[in-house]
Formats: structure tokens, sequence, C-alpha cells
């Protein structure tokens, strides 16, 4: 099945992500295994291109088993839809965005984050003080179960600010240190605000409900109905990462904050903020291996 799929990456366009990994394939080389699973992810951003990826794939695993002379069977563990953001909701939030401005900065939220930006060979900029302009959000290549309810009711993206720019890449550990400093604190009061502000605005205002519902509408309109990618009979696959967790919950017991404690997160790991500035790059330093930075996104 995956020589087909891998095969199949040439005739499906830009914008398809098939991804895989095989949790079980045998225990000993010469020996062909009783039976053997691979796991995918299919991604696009168009619900209709999921399910034709997805049913490519069915295909592909149907044309190995009669290959092979034995069976197949398959789970679907999840499924979610692209997101559907709202116009006209966007237009509401992003008022009370400049209503309720950016955070106040300290010197020490700046110094951290020229550290921060310095630590991984980025342009050192500090943290943003301006709000920035309000964008169409797009469906990437990326997942997300919200999907799904955004194709139920009106739905917006709200990025608040609460790290320095200057990660190395998203899914990694140095997107990870900023949420346990003050400046996570003081976007997230931020964002909450906004939030606040607008459910107070359309609580009290019918007419910007009515404007958002009616946008809705017209959206749902271009597209076909939704309906669920995940089969009713289907089983939560709560079972996923047991082991993994089990194997690391005790290391990470010493990182728990209790947070009924006057201390501060950093207080409690006894971490100096700001850090010291740098004298070069050490973060990036940190992360390559043999020459090859393998967090780096390109």
């Amino acid at each position: 099945m995956n020589n087909a799929m891998n095969f199949m990456r040439e005739h499906v366009d830009p914008y398809t992500r098939i991804h895989y990994v095989i949790p079980k394939g045998g225990k000993q080389p010469n020996v062909v295994p009783e039976d053997a699973t691979v796991w995918y992810y299919f991604r696009h951003r168009t619900p209709d291109s999921v399910w034709d990826t997805f049913s490519r794939a069915r295909e592909a695993a149907k044309g190995a088993a009669l290959q092979t002379d034995t069976t197949v069977t398959e789970r679907i563990m999840s499924g979610s839809w692209p997101i559907n953001g709202n116009k006209e909701l966007a237009l509401l939030v992003d008022k009370n965005i400049k209503l309720v401005g950016m955070p106040k900065w300290s010197e020490a939220d700046q110094a951290f984050a020229r550290a921060y930006q310095k630590s991984m060979g980025r342009e050192i900029t500090g943290m943003d003080t301006e709000v920035e302009p309000i964008g169409v959000s797009r469906q990437g290549s990326s997942s997300n179960d919200a999907g799904d309810v955004t194709w139920q009711v009106p739905d917006v993206r709200l990025s608040f600010p609460s790290k320095p720019s200057g990660a190395l890449a998203g899914h990694h550990w140095s997107a990870g240190i900023a949420p346990a400093t003050p400046l996570a604190h003081k976007g997230i009061a931020a964002g909450s605000k906004v939030i606040a502000a607008s459910l107070i605005e359309m609580m009290v205002d019918p007419a910007a409900v009515a404007t958002i519902k009616a946008d809705f509408a017209k959206q749902l309109a271009a597209f076909p109905p939704w309906k669920s990618f995940i089969p009713p009979d289907a089983v939560p696959p709560i079972e996923l990462n047991i082991e993994e967790m089990g194997r690391y919950r005790e290391k990470l017991k010493p990182y728990e904050y209790d947070p009924s404690s006057k201390q501060t997160y950093l207080e409690f790991l006894k971490v100096q903020y700001p850090p010291a500035m740098p004298d070069s790059a050490i973060g990036k330093a940190s992360n390559e291996v043999a020459g090859h930075s393998g967090g780096e996104s390109r």
C-alpha cells in the first residue's frame, strides 16, 4: 500500500498532504508478519479533496491486499473538515482587538524577547507593540478538530500576542518556552478581554448578530452540506499514547505547577527572568546535530 501511495504523490495537487507511519510491521526481517498496521493522515484545504484522497488510499489498500493474497480492514479514528472563518464576525472581533490594544510589555519582557531571538539566531526585534491588521484566515496543510464546529456556527481565529518571534519551528521545543513566562499571561489577559468585549457587543446589538448570521448562511450555501467524516459506529482511540504518557508521567511530576502557589512558574523552577543576553546563538547551536538543523522549518 505504501508503495502505491508514494506513487500517488505524483498525481495529487500541491495542497494534498499524505503522512504515514507503521506502528506494527513485524518482528524479524525474514519472517512475514501475521498482520501489519499502517496509520495515515490525509489533509487538504477542502472537505471534498480530503475525502477523495482517503478514498484513493482505501482503493490502494484493497489493491495491496489483492497483490499479497491477504485481507485488509480499516479504522477511521478521526476526521475534521477544514476551518470555515466568518468575515462579519472577524470584523466585529477586530474592532474590539483595536479597543483592547496590545499588552504593556515591561523592560524585562523585551529583554527576554531579545535574548530569546539572539539565542535562536534570529533577527532581534523584541516584542511587537502594534496590533496586526486583520487578514483572511486560510486553511493550510494542517488540521484541527475545531474545523467541524466552524460549519455549525460562525467562527473566527483570534491570535493573541504571547511569545516573541524566532522559534526554529512550530512543533518544537523552541516554541514551548514563552508559555512559562509573563508574556503568555499578559497575552491571554488581552485575548480574554477581546472575547469578553465581543460577546457583550453581540448581546446588546441584535443587528450585529443578524449580519453575522446572514453572512454565515451565505457561506454555507457555497459549499456542500456538512457531513462528518467519522462513521457513527467509530470508537474513540483513547488507547493512543497510554504507553508514551506512562513512560514520562513520573518524570514530568517535578515540573507540575501548583496553581494555588503564590510563586510564578519561573520562580517555582528557579529560573531567572529575564535571562542574560547570550553571546551567540546557543539555542540554535544546541539544535544542530552533525551539521543538520533538524528543527529548522524551510
